[in-house]
């Protein structure tokens, strides 16, 4: 009975320790520590702990066991894994399928997938490319590089920097996300001056998450290289970068065609949509120019910052149906990074 034996001992160490604690103790001096740097004597250095390291085996049978899972749970129809270290791929693999339907499968190699507002991130390497041509300043007025005006607002104005840190102050909203009819959209430029925001923060005060802003440094791209936004991200970013399936375009490419993924709303047992088209084109790729079931109406922001304006009690009154408006709250916290 090795639990008995163990619990006997215990216990038998206990009242030895409580019976010496009684007898009268003679008092001694403390034991001098003295530690083997002191006493000369050297000692073996500890070994280091050996370190697996990262191998294309190991990645796969991680994303082999949960993508798939993932897909499944959530009715996704395919993904694709890339994973680099030093320069070197260690994993590309495709998962699910890129057309469901006709059960064409993911190839890592050539199917293309929406990067969504990651793209912005191509819009702020362009500022930052021509920043460093002296082309532009990201701290001066952007009105500067506009050929219309935001309007003042709080005494400041609004600066590339804060476009890029998402504190230009801008409200924020979203109109029907995704269409698929290339005829219903407008010029980038015709966008941004019919659906100016209003102005809820100074500028570099409040971050608040801002797709228009995105858009006005986009059209400040176009405007200041000479180039539409979609060539200068192709010749300047993308060629240089070798990134061959990679496009702005929309539609893509005769040569990028019958690349991209199938996109389906709901779940994957719906028919595709076809190719979906995000506007405005310079990565910001959000609002969409007409309402789904009638024509696009210039000026809808501006009725809507009247009404505030009239009715500041009111809150968003009159809101257009198909429109979602996001106020940030001052304490919370929306810079998402450099998105």
């Amino acid at each position: 009975m090795p639990a008995s034996r163990t619990i006997t001992v215990h216990l038998i160490g206990l009242l030895s320790t409580c019976a010496l604690a009684q007898l009268p103790q003679t008092p001694s001096r403390p034991t001098p520590v003295i530690s083997t740097q002191q006493a000369g004597v050297k000692t073996a250095a500890t070994p280091a702990l050996a370190v697996h390291p990262l191998e294309a085996a190991d990645l796969q049978a991680f994303f082999d066991g949960i993508v798939p899972l993932q897909l499944e749970r959530s009715d996704i129809a395919g993904a694709s894994v890339l994973v680099m270290q030093d320069g070197k791929v260690l994993l590309r693999k495709g998962y699910g399928y890129a057309d469901e339907k006709n059960r064409k499968a993911v190839d890592p190699e050539t199917t293309i997938f929406r990067l969504a507002s990651i793209s912005k991130l191509f819009t702020w390497i362009s500022v930052m490319q021509l920043q460093e041509q002296g082309k532009l300043d990201i701290d001066t007025d952007i009105n500067r590089y506009l050929d219309f005006k935001i309007k003042p607002a709080f005494g400041k104005p609004i600066t590339l920097r804060n476009l890029m840190t998402h504190t230009g102050g801008f409200e924020e909203e979203s109109r029907d996300i995704i269409i698929t009819d290339p005829k219903q959209t407008i010029a980038l430029r015709d966008f941004l001056i019919q659906n100016e925001p209003a102005r809820l923060y100074a500028p570099g005060t409040i971050p608040a998450y801002s797709n228009y802003g995105v858009g006005l440094a986009g059209y400040i791209v176009q405007r200041i290289s000479g180039e539409p936004f979609e060539e200068y991200v192709q010749d300047h970013i993308f060629i240089p970068l070798g990134m061959i399936h990679s496009t702005f375009y929309q539609p893509a490419p005769k040569s990028l065609a019958a690349l991209p993924s199938e996109g389906y709303r709901g779940n994957t047992e719906k028919p595709p949509l076809g190719f979906e088209i995000f506007n405005a084109p310079p990565g910001w790729r959000r609002l969409l120019y007409r309402e789904r079931h009638g024509p696009f109406r210039p000026g809808a922001a501006e009725r809507r910052r009247a009404r505030r304006e009239a009715h500041p009690e009111a809150g968003n009154i009159g809101r257009d149906e198909n429109t979602t408006v996001s106020r940030q709250r001052p304490d919370a916290s929306y810079l998402h990074g450099l998105l």
